[in-house]
C-alpha cells in the first residue's frame, strides 16, 4: 500500500519552482500575482493510498483517522476522506487538512492510478510480507457490499513485490529510476519523503521466511529518488494496535505493535507539520476562498439546493437563476469555473496568470477539483466533487463486468450511472478518453470492453495461437523495457486498437491482441510482463507495408504513451543494434547519424535504419490553396480544373506529393471558417486569383491572403503566387506588387499584343477556352523550381 502525502521538503516553494521551470513569463506572473494578492500559509495536504489488495490500506486510514478497525473491510476502488489534524497541540484553531485518497490495489485498478496520483507528494509504502512472493495470480477472499450485507467473495488477484510499487511510484511522479546511481550524489533532504511500512507483522507463518521482517537493501536505499524517513521499514500491525487500543488484547505483544504504530504516526505527523510550517507551497491569499466556494457548490448541488455562485454566473449571462435542480451536477463547465474564479477572487491578477498555480493548489494539493485539460473531450468540464468521478468509473467497471471478462453494454452503464448527473454516453466517452475501455463497432445496443478485465490467457489454446503466429507472421519490432514496464500500458494499447479486432473470442486477452489495420495488414501484439517486452509481428512480407504499419503504430505510442516508451529499447530483426527510443527521437530531430548501441557496450549504431519509424519519414503532401473572390467562381473553376491535372502530372514526374484545395471541397455541416483557417495554417503555396473584388473582400485580405502573407514573412518555405484572373488596379505600395507574377504574353495564346493587361478571363472567353491548358501548364512550369525547392527543404 502506498500512502501519498502531498508535500516536498525542497529549499524553495513549489509554486516558485514550477514558475522557474516554465520560464520568464511564468516567473514574472508569479511575482506579479503575489504582489497583487499577497500570500498565506497553506493548510492543505493530499494523501493517496496505493498498493496490493488486502495489504490493509483502508484499515490504516480508518485507524489513523478515528482508531477503528473492521475485520470484514470491504474492497476499495477509490475513497476520498478529508482529515483535520492539529498543527500544534498547545494552540487552538491550528488544524491543517490532509485529503486522503484510498485506491484499490487489485491489478485491474492500476489503469486509473495515473489519473489521480500527483507529483507534489510525500509517500508511504505499506507492505504485507506474505504477499511479496505470492504466485502470479491467486484466488483471494475479499469482502464486498451486496445490498445491505457484506459478503465474502473469492476473486483472482495479482500481487506485486514492493520494488514494483517503488518503480510505479517513481514513474507516476516522474521522480526518476529507483536504481539510478546519480541519486547517490543528491541531497536526500531535498527529495520527496518516503515512509516504508510493513503491516500485519503480528501474523505468524509456518514457513520461517515469512517471520523475517522486511528490510530495505542498503544499496537500493542509496539509489532511490526519495528520502526514506527512518532509513528502513516501520514494522506494524494495525489489527493488533486496534485490539490493544480498544482493550480487547492487553498482552505485551499487542502493546508492542500499538507502540510501533504510534511511532510511525508521530513521525508522519511531524513530517506533515514541518511541511506546513515551512510553507513549502506558497498560496495566494484568495485561493482558499475559491476552494471553499467550489466545496460549497458541490454541497449545494448534492442537496438539490440552488447555488448562489452558479446563479451569479447565469445572471451575468442573462440566464434565469436555478431555483431547484432537475439534475445533480458534480461538475461545472470550464467557463463557469473561470467566471467563479474571476468574480470571487476579486483581484488585480489575470486568470491566465494564476491558472497554473491555482490548478496545482486545487487539484494536486486539495483534491478539490479534477480537470483534464489535455483530453479534448473533457477539457470543457471541471469536476468539483472529489469522490464522484473515481467511484462512478468503478460503478461501471463492477463485479458483473469483471465476471463477463470486461464486456458490457451502454444499458449496463446507464443502470449504474446517475443520469441526473451525467448521461451514460458522455461518461463512457470520458472513459474512452482515459483509455479504460473501447467500443465494439456496429453494435446495437452499443457494447464496450474494459481491457484490464480480459482473461489472463489467450482464449485460443496457447499452442494453437503460437502455431498460427509462427506459420503466418514474422517478428517485426520488439520494445524491451530494461527498467520498468507499466502494467497498464498493454491495456491502454488495446483500448486504442481494440475496435479493429475481428475475432474477440479468440485473439484478445489481457496481454495481447491480433487486429487488422487500415491498410489490411494483420498485426499481432503481445506483452510479456515477466520478460518486460512487447513484441509486434506482422503477416506481410512487403517492405513498404511493414514500414508503414510500424510507423503508424509507433506514432500512436509516441503521441499517447511517450513517457512509458521513452527508455524502451527498440529492436528490429534486420539490424544488429539496440537503441533507446528517446535517443532515436533526438537523432531524427537533429539529423544525427549515430546513437548509442546497447547491444554492444561502448559502441555506436547507425540511426538512419530506424528513421522509417517516425511519422516525419513520410513527407507530408505539399499543400496548395487557391484563393479567389466568389464573383470570379467561373474563372476559378476553369483554372483549378486544369491546375489539378497539371499538378498531378508534375508530381508524378518529380516523385513528390501535392495536395491542391479550394473552398469548393468544404462539405455541408463543416465549420467552414475553422476548416479554412486550419488549411491555410498548413499551406505551402497560395495561388491568388487577382481581380477587383479580390482586393475588396475583407475576408480574403484578413483571413486568407493576409494570414498567408504573415506566414510567408515568418517562413521562407511558404510561397505566394499571384495571377491576374481579371484586369485590376494594384497600388505601387501594395505588398503584393512586389511578388513574382505569372504574366505571359497575350500573343502566346493567339490574342493581340495590344492587350496590355492580359488576364486569365480574356483567355477563358477566347476561342472557346482552348488555350486554358497551355496557360496553366506554363504557370506550373514557372513555379515548378520554387515548388521543388519547398519540397526539398521540408
Amino acid at each position: 500500500m502506498l500512502l501519498n502525502v502531498s508535500t516536498h521538503d525542497y529549499s524553495i516553494p513549489y509554486n516558485l519552482e514550477q514558475a522557474i521551470s516554465e520560464g520568464y513569463d511564468a516567473l514574472k506572473a508569479y511575482y506579479d500575482t503575489l504582489d497583487a494578492e499577497g500570500k498565506i500559509q497553506n493548510d492543505q495536504l493530499k494523501v493517496i493510498l496505493l498498493g496490493n489488495s488486502t495489504a490493509g490500506k483502508t484499515s490504516l486510514v480508518k485507524y489513523w483517522g478515528n482508531k477503528t478497525f473492521d475485520e470484514k473491510q470491504t474492497t476499495t476502488h477509490g475513497i476520498y476522506t478529508p482529515m483535520d489534524l492539529p498543527l500544534n497541540y498547545q494552540a487552538e484553531n491550528s488544524n491543517f487538512r490532509v485529503n486522503v485518497w484510498d485506491f484499490g490495489g487489485q491489478d485491474y485498478y492500476h489503469a486509473t492510478h495515473r489519473l489521480f496520483v500527483t507529483r507534489e507528494s510525500t509517500y508511504v509504502l505499506v507492505c504485507n510480507k506474505n504477499l511479496e512472493d505470492k504466485p502470479a495470480q491467486e484466488l483471494t477472499t475479499e469482502y464486498m457490499q451486496v445490498g445491505e450485507e457484506v459478503q465474502a467473495v473469492e476473486v483472482p488477484v495479482q500481487h506485486y513485490p514492493y520494488r514494483y510499487w517503488l518503480q510505479t511510484l517513481a514513474f507516476l511522479t516522474q521522480s526518476g529510476k529507483i536504481d539510478d546511481p546519480q541519486n547517490q550524489s543528491k541531497d536526500k533532504s531535498k527529495l520527496p519523503k518516503l515512509f516504508l511500512v510493513e503491516n500485519k507483522c503480528g501474523i505468524e507463518h509456518k514457513e520461517s521466511k515469512h517471520n523475517q521482517r522486511m528490510r530495505l537493501d542498503e544499496k537500493l536505499s542509496q539509489t532511490l529518488p526519495f528520502e526514506v524517513v527512518g532509513g528502513d521499514f516501520y514494522h506494524i500491525d494495525i489489527q493488533k494496535a486496534y485490539q490493544y487500543h480498544s482493550g480487547k488484547d492487553t498482552q505485551r505483544s499487542a502493546r508492542r505493535f500499538y507502540d510501533a504504530y504510534g511511532d510511525f504516526e508521530e513521525q508522519l505527523l511531524q513530517t506533515l507539520r514541518t511541511q506546513i510550517e515551512n510553507n513549502r507551497y506558497e498560496v495566494h491569499a484568495n485561493f482558499p476562498k475559491i476552494r471553499d466556494i467550489l466545496a460549497s457548490m458541490a454541497a449545494h448541488m448534492q442537496n438539490r439546493e440552488p447555488s448562489p455562485e452558479l446563479n451569479e454566473y447565469l445572471a451575468a449571462n442573462k440566464i434565469a437563476p436555478i431555483k431547484s435542480y432537475q439534475k445533480l451536477p458534480v461538475w461545472i463547465s470550464y467557463d463557469e469555473y473561470r467566471d467563479i474564479v474571476e468574480r470571487k477572487e476579486n483581484s488585480k491578477s489575470k486568470f491566465e496568470d494564476i491558472e497554473g498555480f491555482l490548478h496545482t493548489y486545487l487539484q494536486n494539493l486539495c483534491g478539490r477539483i479534477f480537470h483534464f485539460k489535455d483530453i479534448p473531450s473533457l477539457a470543457h468540464i471541471v469536476f468539483i466533487d472529489p469522490n464522484w468521478l473515481h467511484q462512478t468509473i468503478y460503478k461501471v467497471l463492477n463485479q458483473k463486468v469483471l465476471d463477463n471478462q470486461g464486456e458490457f453494454t451502454i444499458h449496463d452503464a446507464d443502470a449504474v450511472i446517475d443520469g441526473n448527473i451525467m448521461d451514460a454516453a458522455t461518461f463512457l466517452d470520458a472513459m474512452k478518453a482515459f483509455d479504460l475501455i473501447f467500443e465494439i463497432p456496429d453494435q446495437d445496443p452499443q457494447r464496450f470492453v474494459a481491457p484490464q478485465y480480459l482473461p489472463e490467457v489467450c482464449p485460443l489454446h496457447t499452442a494453437g495461437l503460437y502455431s498460427l503466429i509462427e506459420e503466418n507472421y514474422d517478428l517485426a519490432l520488439t520494445l524491451e523495457f530494461s527498467y520498468y514496464l507499466p502494467s497498464s500500458l498493454i491495456s491502454r494499447i488495446i483500448s486504442k486498437k481494440g475496435h479493429l479486432i475481428k475475432n474477440r473470442q479468440q485473439f484478445l486477452w489481457r496481454n495481447g491482441l491480433l487486429y487488422t489495420d487500415e491498410n489490411q495488414v494483420s498485426v499481432f501484439i503481445e506483452c510479456k510482463p515477466t520478460e518486460r517486452r512487447i513484441e509486434i509481428s506482422l503477416n506481410k512480407k512487403d517492405k513498404n507495408k511493414i514500414q508503414q504499419t510500424l510507423r503508424v503504430l509507433m506514432t500512436l505510442l509516441e503521441e499517447n504513451f511517450s513517457d512509458e516508451i521513452a527508455d524502451a529499447y527498440v529492436v528490429l530483426p534486420s539490424i544488429k543494434a539496440k537503441a533507446k527510443w528517446k535517443h532515436l527521437l533526438k537523432s531524427k530531430e537533429g539529423r544525427q547519424n549515430k546513437v548509442k548501441n546497447y547491444e554492444e557496450e561502448g559502441e555506436l549504431a547507425d540511426a538512419e535504419p530506424f528513421w522509417f519509424l517516425f511519422r516525419e519519414f513520410e513527407r507530408k503532401p505539399l499543400n496548395v490553396f487557391v484563393c479567389y473572390s466568389h464573383e470570379d467562381q467561373t474563372e476559378m473553376e476553369a483554372f483549378t480544373h486544369e491546375l489539378t491535372k497539371q499538378l498531378k502530372s508534375f508530381e508524378k514526374q518529380h516523385g513528390i506529393n501535392i495536395n491542391p484545395f479550394t473552398d469548393l471541397e468544404l462539405k455541408t455541416g463543416m465549420l467552414w471558417d475553422t476548416v479554412l483557417q486550419e488549411r491555410i495554417a498548413q499551406n505551402d503555396l497560395l495561388i491568388c486569383l487577382l481581380s477587383p473584388t479580390f482586393f475588396t473582400s475583407s475576408y480574403i485580405q484578413e483571413k486568407e491572403y493576409g494570414k498567408m502573407k504573415q506566414l510567408a514573412q515568418q517562413n521562407p518555405n511558404k510561397l505566394i503566387a499571384p495571377i491576374y484572373v481579371k484586369s485590376c488596379y494594384i497600388a505601387e505600395d501594395n505588398e503584393i506588387a512586389n511578388l513574382q507574377f505569372y504574366k505571359p504574353l497575350a500573343s502566346r495564346f493567339g490574342l493581340s499584343q495590344s492587350i496590355k493587361e492580359f488576364s486569365f478571363s480574356n483567355l477563358l472567353h477566347h476561342n472557346g477556352g482552348s488555350y486554358v491548358q497551355n496557360y496553366v501548364k506554363g504557370f506550373v512550369e514557372e513555379i515548378g523550381e520554387s515548388v521543388l525547392g519547398i519540397w526539398e527543404r521540408r
